[in-house]
């Protein structure tokens, strides 16, 4: 059995004609170190009495279900149709739906993009004539779906329960989606979306394989990476289970362990909940607060800085600022994010240059002067000896002279800005905010407000001795 919280919850959704069965293969790799819950649409599986709903309806239907079932870091698991609902559902996480507060990563399989469908015309329409008539013409027809949606044919038992889950379906959910929902266009609701993501594509996927993810779903999740499945065509989960449960596995895994605390706990008067699932504050401040709870990449690559560059300003930064145990925030790596997307505080000293210039030739500096004085890079030195540097840099006593260096002076002044960025990072982090016991961040829920009962504030009249 896994350990309550030792890491994020998997949250999987099926595929059209489908079920939460879909994914019993994977779950079963899988269910030992995490909690697995599968779910089904509206129309599919044992929700097959209910009739079909536009995206945003499932996405609605869905977060009922995970707000009832899920507490803490939970990873939401869409398979092609329902992949176009997960990502609305990262959308709405993103943008600080209270509910949705502990989505940690999403993974998307054979995933239907939030674009139209692509589709030929003719499918579409042989598609909608599906299973209009008797029992055993919809069983010809739900075998040969099955069929045409494999790269190999499924052993028999998980072939025979998914021609079984598509006969059950609701045809007016099949027709629903065919007719409107896979045509449904969403790219501008969806945008891109930064939270950490996996999609998985069969390599002999002719509709949504990975050119189709690549062109139409990637370029919405700028965190992505996409994984191409060997021997599967669209219904990966249960063609390749072994695969496909052990890419999901290291991803999870690649979250790191902190991904359990990416719903951040903290106690506010008598009660105790966490920061964002609290409803004092607003969903702009929850998504705020959601970004920069996002556990570090561990294989950040940087954007402004170059490797090197990056190594030097994680030891300076080590140096300057110790962190205790629980608190390995990757402020290097968050530090060259700012630069590349111009989030820093919006000032700067006369006598330096703009921000991503001054970090990179502080830096150069830094390693110049390490080279010369001990014959090493900066990372390199002893503890003592950074130091050292350290002291000369706070006293104006280090620089260069050429060009592509910061002066003494400026070195000065740029270490200012380092620390004072550096501390800026560190404090806005809601783990460190709940470590000291910060509450600032109440800001009165998406409620309008009203301002103050008159009952209990008012002021005296005028001329009145209070």
């Amino acid at each position: 059995m896994p350990v309550p919280g030792a890491s994020p919850a998997l949250v999987f959704m099926h595929f059209l004609g489908g079920s939460a069965e879909t994914w019993k293969p994977v779950e079963e790799r899988l269910e030992r170190d995490h909690r697995c819950v599968r779910l089904d649409l509206p129309g599919f599986g044992a929700a097959a009495t209910l009739d079909g709903r536009p995206v945003a309806e499932m996405a609605d239907w869905i977060e009922a279900e995970i707000a009832g079932r899920v507490s803490g870091a939970w990873v939401l698991v869409g398979h092609s149709m329902s992949a176009k609902v997960a990502l609305l559902i990262a959308r709405r996480a993103a943008d600080g739906e209270r509910r949705l507060a502990g989505l940690s990563g999403l993974v998307l399989a054979a995933g239907s993009p939030p674009s139209p469908e692509p589709m030929p015309g003719g499918k579409r329409e042989e598609m909608l004539g599906w299973f209009e008539g008797d029992a055993a013409r919809s069983r010809r027809e739900a075998d040969g779906f099955i069929l045409a949606n494999v790269s190999d044919r499924l052993p028999d038992t998980l072939h025979e329960r998914a021609v079984a889950d598509v006969l059950r379906m609701s045809r007016q959910a099949w027709r629903h989606w065919l007719e409107h929902g896979s045509r449904e266009d969403l790219t501008g609701a969806i945008g891109t979306i930064d939270t950490p993501a996996l999609l998985l594509a069969g390599a002999d996927d002719a509709a949504l394989g990975p050119d189709a993810q690549q062109a139409l779903t990637l370029p919405h999740l700028p965190a992505a990476r996409l994984e191409i499945v060997e021997g599967a065509a669209h219904l990966l989960p249960m063609e390749q289970p072994d695969r496909v449960a052990s890419l999901i596995g290291a991803f999870v895994a690649g979250l790191g362990l902190a991904a359990a605390g990416h719903v951040l706990e903290a106690r506010h008067g008598t009660g105790h909940e966490t920061v964002h699932e609290a409803g004092r504050i607003t969903s702009r401040t929850r998504a705020a607060l959601q970004a920069r709870a996002r556990p570090d990449d561990a294989g950040y690559r940087p954007r402004v800085l170059d490797e090197a560059a990056l190594a030097c300003l994680r030891t300076l930064v080590d140096r300057i600022l110790p962190r205790p145990d629980g608190l390995r925030i990757d402020l290097a790596a968050r530090l060259d994010a700012m630069l590349a997307e111009a989030t820093g505080d919006g000032w700067r000293f006369a006598a330096l240059p703009r921000d991503q210039d001054s970090y990179r030739k502080g830096l150069a500096t830094l390693e110049e002067v390490s080279r010369a004085r001990h014959g090493a890079a900066f990372v390199d030195v002893p503890d003592a000896e950074q130091d050292g540097m350290l002291d000369r840099l706070a006293a104006g006593t280090l620089g260069g002279k050429a060009p592509e260096f910061l002066s003494g002076t400026q070195m000065q002044l740029w270490f200012e800005e380092v620390r004072g960025d550096a501390a800026r990072l560190f404090m806005a982090h809601p783990k460190v905010q709940e470590r000291i016991g910060c509450v600032a961040v109440q800001t009165g829920g998406d409620a309008a407000l009203t301002g103050f009962a008159p009952s209990e504030y008012a002021l005296p009249p005028l001329g009145v001795r209070a």
